[in-house]
């Protein structure tokens, strides 16, 4: 099964979350998204917890219109919950505005989001020891 990666963000931030989604699938990453409507009868939790326990990760988006948002840092925990990565990416904050909350995860500038991008490649691939399993059709 391929690596997989949740992105998350608030609906203000999704060109930027759009954005990175397309970066991470040229690194051959498969990207999760929660749909902005869930299916009939379906809350959006239920929907990102659907998600989330498929990933592999949880990458979320926080820009100063999302730091404190309680729903991304609710997100950040269940995945930490469920032991996945976590890794917030920061667009247009500073060092000095981030919580001691947040300081516990590994974060990750926007400006160096191509490091981060080479490090996702790299967790996505196979060990060369243990080549892709063939599945019969």
């Amino acid at each position: 099964m391929r690596y997989q990666v949740l992105i998350s963000s608030t609906p203000r931030d999704r060109d930027i979350a759009e954005n990175l989604a397309q970066l991470v699938r040229e690194t051959g990453v498969s990207v999760l998204s929660v749909e902005q409507t869930p299916p009939q009868g379906e809350s959006i939790d239920f929907a990102f917890r659907r998600a989330l326990k498929k990933s592999d990760e949880l990458v979320v988006i926080l820009t100063d219109r999302s730091l404190d948002n309680p729903y991304l840092l609710f997100e950040m925990g269940a995945a930490f919950s469920l032991r996945k990565r976590v890794i917030p990416i920061l667009v247009g904050v500073e060092d000095s505005e981030i919580t001691p909350l947040l300081a516990k995860f590994r974060y990750v500038k926007y400006s160096e989001l191509r490091s981060y991008l080479r490090d996702l490649e790299k967790r996505a691939k196979p060990p060369a020891d243990h080549p892709p399993v063939a599945v019969a059709h």
